[in-house]
């Protein structure tokens, strides 16, 4: 079975006969004045950072085998209590594209913390759709702090920053490289009560976080998909294996017992214009549509088409598909 095959977890920070090793190396002192250097030059730099000693290291982190010996950080601090991961492929199906829209908005709607790695596809969706439902959200990078990757994310993560945080074990200046994005995962899902897979090839990062999350003895739940669907073979595989199936927002909810009570209320959406609503229910009787189909079809100027379908996709009503094509989340 997947779910929980765990219940010991790690050994605790300084616990572990290797932190004890590693405790005595670093109390070699020049490598202790080393560290001081670095130290100032983070600082003078205005750089945030913590140890695992420091009360603003994550409890979560302290468990790991492994915790970060550095921590760098920006953002917004908070317990993150009740948080979900949500992983994914970097190439989602508009079907996982609107299924991640739609989880996320409901649970990061009810105050639950949505936790990712800012990679392109599924995490991006993640986070911005946490963001747009005024949700709290917490990025877990793959480079530092300073080279954000991939560069277009740059400006969902300063938001991420306003009511959520940045996270990153390398230095601020380090590149993103192949290695760093399976060490992050196991910081994402340990920040994390349960992992939620939305899509997922049959090997990709998002099905090593699965894996980590059960060796932290966390949930899995993972949307199942198409058969014939390359995007759908992790979820389905895990499921198979005993993942939890979630086909809505509240089998998670009610599964991880994180109620409406106890959480915050969805947020209420803004009204909409008239012509917004126009190309809304144009989008409602197709599958997805482009430009064209919906100015062929709507009372409405071809650059009024355009207008309403960018402030419908910032809202969340709708998403950009490949072929220049748009469709209903």
């Amino acid at each position: 079975m997947i779910r929980r095959v765990q219940e010991g977890g790690e050994p605790r920070f300084g616990e572990n006969p290797e932190h004890a090793r590693a405790i005595q190396t670093l109390s070699d002192p020049a490598l202790q004045q080393k560290a001081a250097g670095e130290c100032a030059r983070h600082r003078d730099a205005g750089r945030s950072f913590c140890v695992p000693t420091d009360a603003l290291y994550p409890e979560a982190f302290r468990a790991l085998p492994d915790p970060p010996m550095v921590l760098f950080f920006r953002g917004a601090s908070a317990s993150d209590r009740e948080s979900l991961a949500v992983v994914g492929t970097r190439m989602p199906t508009p079907s996982g594209v609107r299924n991640t829209r739609r989880f996320v908005s409901v649970i990061a709607g009810r105050g639950i913390t949505i936790v990712s790695g800012l990679a392109r596809g599924i995490d991006t969706v993640a986070h911005q759709a946490a963001l747009d439902a005024g949700g709290r959200t917490v990025a877990v990078l793959g480079s530092g702090l300073e080279r954000i990757y991939p560069k277009e994310n740059y400006r969902i993560a300063e938001r991420i920053t306003e009511n959520g945080m940045l996270y990153s074990e390398f230095d601020p200046d380090q590149e993103a490289l192949p290695h760093c994005f399976p060490m992050r995962n196991r910081l994402i899902s340990a920040l994390s009560q349960a992992v939620l897979v939305m899509e997922a090839p049959k090997k990709s990062g998002a099905l090593i976080t699965a894996d980590l999350a059960l060796e932290q003895s966390k949930d899995v739940f993972a949307v199942p998909g198409n058969i014939l669907t390359p995007q759908a073979q992790g979820p389905n595989r895990l499921i198979q294996e005993g993942a939890f199936c979630a086909t809505s927002p509240e089998d998670i909810l009610e599964g991880m017992r994180w109620g409406t009570a106890a959480g915050q209320p969805v947020t209420t959406r803004e009204a909409l214009k008239p012509e917004w609503e126009k190309v809304l229910a144009a989008l409602r009787d197709s599958e997805s549509a482009t430009l064209e189909d919906l100015a062929a079809v709507l009372p409405l100027e071809p650059g009024e088409v355009m207008s309403s379908l960018s402030a419908l996709e910032v809202r969340g009503y709708i998403t950009s598909a490949s072929g220049r094509r748009w469709l209903k989340n």
